[in-house]
């Protein structure tokens, strides 16, 4: 009945504009207030469990948040594809125009402190991939959809800033090389971080080659601080006794034995 009513509207314009905008401030009302149920008391019976229960795990907190209103979203698409199916001047940009009017009580401003790296790397994929997802789905104008995609930014942003406060505590204080020339404890740090970080990638959704770029920033931000001074400044001290050369040889060897597992790097 409803998509039959909105057919005979089609013939008075203003009605059947004024007609979707109070659909949409209905809908975005209503959404508004089942993604804050989903928040703070969760499904019928507390199945599923209210989404702030995990707010301590901010990956967890941030997909399910994302996942419920990718499902949300999806939800209101089809139901207003059902009820505009009867009309000839319904169009997919009329569609999303709608959706993204539901869907701005749910895009407000992220809060963010200063995690760790692998952290920040992990909500950068998870922000990425919905960002993307939902922007399918939605004008990529919309609220929810730039919120997404601006935290997105500032994920990657507080990340590589994080990598590169890394990199400068490592030429403040260069490590002399060991005896027995293997390399430095600073240089196993770094080496895990950075293989935790690419490693990442068999958890992560988003396609890999849209994650090439960032892989190559991310190396380096690591390793070449590491080649250009720490290497070169730690052998130096060897020069004299011609071991400078096996020494680096070892930390190259320490990098190469690092990466050269990763999916990335084959």
């Amino acid at each position: 009945m409803l998509s039959r009513a909105m057919a005979a509207l089609q013939d008075r314009p203003v009605l059947f504009k004024y007609t979707l905008d109070e659909y949409g401030t209905a809908r975005r009302t209503a959404v508004v207030r089942c993604f804050i149920d989903a928040l703070t008391r969760g499904g019928p019976g507390g199945t599923p469990r209210p989404i702030e229960l995990h707010s301590h795990d901010p990956v967890r907190y941030v997909g399910d948040m994302l996942a419920w209103l990718h499902q949300a979203i999806a939800s209101e698409k089809e139901l207003l594809h059902s009820l505009l199916r009867l009309s000839s001047s319904s169009d997919q940009q009329i569609e999303k125009e709608i959706l993204s009017h539901i869907t701005e009580g749910t895009g407000g401003a992220g809060h963010c402190s200063e995690p760790g790296a692998m952290l920040l790397f992990s909500l950068a994929n998870i922000l990425k991939f919905y960002g993307t997802t939902i922007g399918s789905l939605i004008d990529e104008d919309a609220t929810v959809t730039v919120t997404i995609l601006d935290m997105n930014a500032l994920a990657l942003k507080m990340f590589f800033n994080s990598l590169n406060c890394h990199a400068s505590t490592l030429l403040e204080k260069i490590e002399l090389p060991p005896p027995d020339l293997s390399p430095t404890e600073s240089l196993k740090e770094t080496m895990s971080l950075l293989k935790d970080v690419l490693a990442s990638h068999d958890a992560s959704v988003i396609p890999l080659d849209a994650r090439q770029a960032d892989y190559s920033r991310i190396i380096s931000c690591l390793i070449d601080p590491l080649h250009s001074d720490v290497f070169t400044l730690s052998a130096s001290s060897l020069n004299a006794s011609g071991h400078g050369w096996l020494y680096m040889i070892n930390c190259i060897h320490q990098i190469q034995r690092h990466v050269s597992g990763l999916r990335f790097y084959r």
